[in-house]
């Protein structure tokens, strides 16, 4: 589709008038549709100006209500591990029971967390605290697997402790542990906030069993459709 359309802005029209009248027979036979005989008066043209037609251009772009704007929006992370920054230990996060050190392959991204039993305790934990929390409904999600070519306990354990007002609140969810990346998920609700929290992956494990860790988020729980 071209952006405008223009026209042209002046148009001619030729108007023939004779400079004798014919008589009345000849004006009754032409309007009967009968030829009249030829005539020698002469004729002249006279030319008439026309007003230039408007420029029509099409809309610069096409609206979008903001009612129909579909755009996955994820909720800002109150703690989030990616695992990416060099560490010596995870970026901070705590090991229990285990050794833990950046390493491939991850779920996204360079690097994941990897996470091996150093067998002095019955399971190794990998977690983090924050702070204080308003009241609501919030999720934690994390990405485990196996490490390739090394054994591995059978499953993992994702927990959320939080301090509120009544006590302490735990929510928990189970994965098995497969040889691909698979999502652990955990929601809890706070109605009267958190003064603290804590979040931690775990397993039974023996020494040397591994597993790999990537993409722990805890963000407030998106609002169902």
């Amino acid at each position: 589709m071209r952006s405008g359309v223009h026209l042209v802005g002046l148009v001619s029209l030729v108007v023939l008038t004779p400079v004798a009248c014919v008589s009345e027979d000849q004006a009754e036979s032409d309007a009967n549709g009968a030829l009249g005989p030829p005539t020698s008066a002469p004729y002249h043209a006279e030319a008439i100006a026309l007003p230039p037609t408007l420029a029509v251009r099409p809309f610069a772009g096409a609206v979008l209500p903001a009612a129909l704007d579909d755009t996955d929006r994820r909720p800002a992370a109150i703690m989030a591990a990616t695992f990416e920054a060099a560490s010596a230990a995870c970026n901070d996060w705590e090991a229990v029971g285990a050794d833990a050190i950046r390493s491939v392959p991850p779920h996204s991204g360079d690097y994941a967390c990897r996470v091996c039993a150093t067998g002095d305790r019955p399971e190794l934990t990998l977690g983090r605290s924050a702070g204080p929390m308003s009241a609501g409904r919030y999720s934690l999600t994390a990405f485990v697997r196996t490490r390739p070519r090394r054994d591995a306990p059978p499953q993992i354990t994702a927990t959320i402790e939080a301090d509120t007002p009544n006590g302490m609140v735990t929510a928990t969810s189970p994965l098995v542990l497969g040889d691909s990346y698979a999502e652990v998920r955990v929601p809890i609700d706070l109605p009267q906030g958190a003064t603290s929290v804590r979040v931690r992956i775990g397993a039974v494990a023996t020494a040397d069993e591994c597993l790999l860790v990537d993409d722990v988020y805890l963000a407030h729980a998106p609002s169902e459709p």
